[in-house]
């Protein structure tokens, strides 16, 4: 067939396909379109599907009907079908006149002709040698497709996959231009946590980068969200030490009102300083807790992270469940990490036990909290021999009553 023998159908549909080339529709959408416009186009089509070749395998994306993805979904659960062959072999086509009588892919047909479909027609969707898919094309009678459809179909199918390339190449554009967007706002959220921990901590740029890495580990996230956390509390903090609104006007109108009055009201300087003072040391007492809080967590974090990566200074303990805890040396004694354990149910909890030389010499009670517990132990990890952890009553028990959930590696 030459182009000037072209019915009419069959040049609507190709115009409607090259403005598909125009658009900035989604490979799902463009598939979708493409899929309609081959049952419109070919006459013996009663259904359309168009299977896509990904990284993962190959899938259906775009259907004229429910229908089709259930047939696709045969090919791909019994490993045989046109469609398969199409994407997978040299022959651009595949032709099954009635698959009663079909002998290449008998469990496809069987099953396709209990959903009352009994002709099919698949093409190669393929550009510059590149294989991108196949084109399905079913049929609800026998011998249904001509030699004019194979030849209609063909034809299409060379057009659909220009179609497929171009859509497929705005979704990379798209992509690429959203993963760089978020890139970019990633590394200014990183630049700015540094320089929080720079200037709070007085670390060096790479120790702060460390810090945020150690943090995003300890969260199996990525580097971006523990730089926000550090952003977000850094805010909180200067939240929580900033003065009244109104403050520092009325401090400096109540000093003016005092220069103006006699000497004999220097009482008044007295309270004024003393209440300055107590301000003071209100602030420096509330700066000293936000440090030993920060301190606190930078700890937990440490022994978070020596846990999860099973530090050879750890007293690591684990269990059929995959949970995981470990017991780390801090400044002062120990610090106790669990995660992984589910929530202890209604009345009971969790109990760590410490042994050394077979004997318990220190216990304490747990609960998990979003999927992970600390616990300050008065032990330093290095003279321990053994730790387990097991579920008890409400309150903890003396002895161990149930078999340990967590015990000594």
């Amino acid at each position: 067939m030459i182009p000037a023998d072209y019915p009419d159908y069959l040049l609507e549909s190709f115009g409607e396909l090259s403005k598909l080339l125009l658009s900035n529709e989604t490979v799902g959408s463009t598939l979708d379109v493409v899929a309609h416009l081959a049952v419109q186009t070919i006459p013996g089509c009663d259904i359309a599907s168009i299977s896509l070749v990904k990284e993962k395998g190959i899938s259906t994306l775009g259907s004229s009907d429910e229908i089709a993805i259930e047939l696709d979904a045969i090919q791909y659960e019994t490993g045989q079908g046109p469609c398969l062959d199409a994407i997978g072999k040299d022959a651009m086509w595949f032709h099954l006149d009635s698959m009663r009588e079909d002998t290449l892919w008998p469990a496809f047909s069987k099953r396709a002709i209990d959903k009352g479909l009994e002709g099919l027609l698949a093409f190669t969707l393929k550009v510059d040698n590149e294989t991108l898919g196949a084109l399905n094309l079913y049929a609800r009678r026998p011998r249904a497709f001509s030699e004019e459809d194979r030849e209609t179909g063909a034809i299409y199918a060379a057009h659909a996959a220009i179609a497929l390339a171009n859509a497929q190449t705005h979704d990379k554009e798209a992509r690429l231009r959203k993963d760089l967007g978020e890139a970019l706002s990633a590394q200014e959220v990183i630049g700015r946590a540094r320089g929080i921990l720079m200037e709070r901590d007085f670390r060096s740029a790479d120790e702060a980068l460390q810090i945020l890495q150690a943090r995003a580990e300890d969260l199996r996230k990525k580097i971006s969200v523990a730089a926000d956390q550090v952003i977000a509390s850094s805010e909180r903090e200067r939240e929580e030490l900033k003065l009244p609104e109104g403050f520092e006007d009325r401090v400096l109108s109540s000093t003016q009102a005092k220069r103006r009055r006699p000497r004999r009201t220097s009482t008044s300087w007295l309270v004024a300083a003393a209440l300055f003072i107590a301000l003071l040391i209100g602030v420096l007492v509330m700066s000293l807790q936000l440090a030993g809080a920060r301190r606190e967590a930078e700890a937990q974090g440490e022994a978070l992270r020596a846990v999860l990566v099973n530090d050879n200074s750890v007293l690591a303990l684990s269990g059929t469940s995959g949970a995981r805890a470990g017991l780390v040396t801090g400044e002062q004694g120990s610090i106790f990490v669990a995660v992984g354990l589910p929530e202890a149910p209604d009345g009971r909890t969790y109990q760590l036990w410490l042994l050394r030389s077979g004997e318990v010499v220190e216990n304490q009670t747990f609960d998990i909290v979003d999927g992970v517990a600390f616990l300050d132990v008065s032990q330093p990890a290095t003279s321990l021999d053994e730790g387990e952890v097991t579920l008890e009553p409400d309150g903890g028990s003396n002895a161990p009553t149930t078999e340990a959930i967590l015990v000594s590696e």
